[in-house]
């Protein structure tokens, strides 16, 4: 288990990754707005599970229940607007959410994904927890 850090740190660890921050995080928000460019590569994933291993880190959000990572594409020419990955560590649901220019979005899920688990994948620099084993789901399901 990586070891907690306080909120002021995970401004600096943000940092560190080389990420543009659209919206400056808060205490209250377990949410990051990133701007990159987002091609969906091993490096890509290594990088959101590098960010999400701090954000479980944060000892000011260790109860919290969910956490979001929305990344915003910088380069306008690739398809794919916006991604999105959201971990629920109460119901240990990993989601990823594609939104594309001209369709409507791909959402996909993985379940039973432990706090543990996703800090050990970090730790050990194993991105296939986040780009490998989801399913698609259908989010307008009433």
């Amino acid at each position: 288990m990586l070891p907690l850090i306080n909120f002021s740190e995970l401004q600096q660890k943000i940092d560190e990754e080389g990420i543009d921050l659209k919206q400056e995080p808060t205490v209250e928000d377990s949410s990051l707005l990133m701007e990159r460019e987002v091609r969906l590569t091993p490096e890509f994933y290594f990088k959101q599970l590098r960010v999400l291993g701090h954000m479980l880190s944060v000892e000011e959000w260790e109860n919290v229940p969910s956490f979001k990572l929305r990344w915003f594409n910088s380069n306008p020419d690739l398809p794919l607007k916006r991604f999105v990955l959201y971990y629920n560590q109460k119901k240990r649901i990993l989601r990823k959410k594609y939104v594309y220019k001209g369709r409507e979005p791909l959402v996909e899920q993985k379940d039973n994904i432990s706090k543990q688990a996703l800090l050990a994948a970090a730790k050990r620099g194993d991105s296939s927890i986040i780009g490998e084993g989801f399913k698609a789901v259908n989010m307008n399901v009433k």
